[in-house]
């Protein structure tokens, strides 16, 4: 009989992806985790149409990221910088504090392979759109693994020779190195993604096995010494 885990019945990854990330940049013990999850789902329960979107994963969940980064990671105790690495994503507003049916998609600008070639196969196109996330992804977290930040994402990932993803998913990715990205998932699935080869997203002839896409990078880091001496001040 199989074992369900987090992510089989659920559809709460990007839930969990954002207490991951902040958990990455500054310390997040138990005890506030559960608080902000459970506040979370409440929020969301009094939302009719969104709560029934989100249960059923009738939504692509970027309001649910632009959501809890403006309730959680926008104001004190927990106020974190949170800015779009290469630029893709919408920045994160205070009209985000307020999500409505109309929030349940954003929807994405290109189907979930990315742009594709009139030839078929992967187009030069969505290599460029590969390499820049790619490059945005090392400048962003520095190289090797470093304290303090994490980066928000949203990857399709595929079967071969399947147009439509396997998997959609919300992730954190914390430290990258020279060929890998790798993940701080909530997944305990045997076949979950923690790690992702540059090769994956960027084969040498085949179509990639996952697409990273772009707008939905958000990087977390903890705030300047400039920022934060601000905050202390205000507290």
């Amino acid at each position: 009989m199989r074992r369900y885990l987090q992510g089989t019945l659920d559809f709460a990854c990007a839930v969990y992806a954002v207490i991951n990330a902040v958990g990455c940049v500054r310390d997040l013990r138990l005890p506030e985790a559960r608080d902000i999850f459970s506040a979370t789902l409440v929020d969301f329960a009094v939302r009719p149409l969104l709560w029934a979107a989100f249960t059923s994963n009738n939504t692509d969940h970027y309001w649910v990221i632009r959501y809890m980064l403006r309730r959680w990671c926008m104001t004190s105790p927990r106020r974190l910088e949170i800015s779009c690495p290469g630029s893709f994503a919408c920045p994160v507003s205070d009209a985000d504090a307020e999500p409505n049916i109309d929030s349940a998609y954003l929807p994405e600008r290109l189907p979930p392979r990315g742009p594709e070639s009139p030839y078929g196969g992967f187009s030069d196109a969505a290599r460029r759109e590969a390499k820049a996330v790619c490059d945005a992804l090392r400048k962003a977290l520095q190289s090797g693994v470093t304290p303090g930040r994490a980066v928000l994402a949203r990857f399709h990932r595929f079967l071969p020779g399947v147009a439509a993803p396997l998997v959609s998913h919300w992730t954190c990715i914390n430290s990258v190195d020279t060929a890998t990205l790798y993940l701080k998932d909530s997944s305990a699935e045997k076949e979950a993604v923690h790690s992702i080869r540059y090769d994956e997203l960027l084969p040498e002839a085949e179509l990639p096995k996952l697409r990273i896409v772009p707008e939905s990078l958000y990087l977390l880091t903890a705030p300047s010494d400039k920022a934060a001496s601000r905050l202390r001040v205000r507290l």
